[in-house]
């Protein structure tokens, strides 16, 4: 199971002049969001409960977890 967390990232620049015919541009002062994607180990996915609320189905509450980082970056 992944968990998904999506995050305002920014908002994108209003411009003053319209965009080259047949570019797309998204709507200036619209937000941009971002996205992480975390795979839960099997413990994490026994933990999540089942809720009612107006912005989401489930809940998971992660306490005392630390964080490893797994992603292998570039060097420039």
């Amino acid at each position: 199971m992944t968990l998904l967390l999506t995050y305002h990232h920014s908002t994108v620049p209003l411009r003053t002049s319209p965009p080259p015919v047949g570019e797309w541009y998204p709507v200036p002062g619209s937000p941009v969001y971002g996205q992480i994607r975390v795979a839960l180990p099997p413990d994490a996915v026994k933990q999540v409960r089942c809720v009612s609320a107006n912005d989401h189905n489930y809940e998971l509450t992660l306490e005392d977890v630390e964080l490893t980082e797994v992603t292998r970056r570039r060097d420039s």
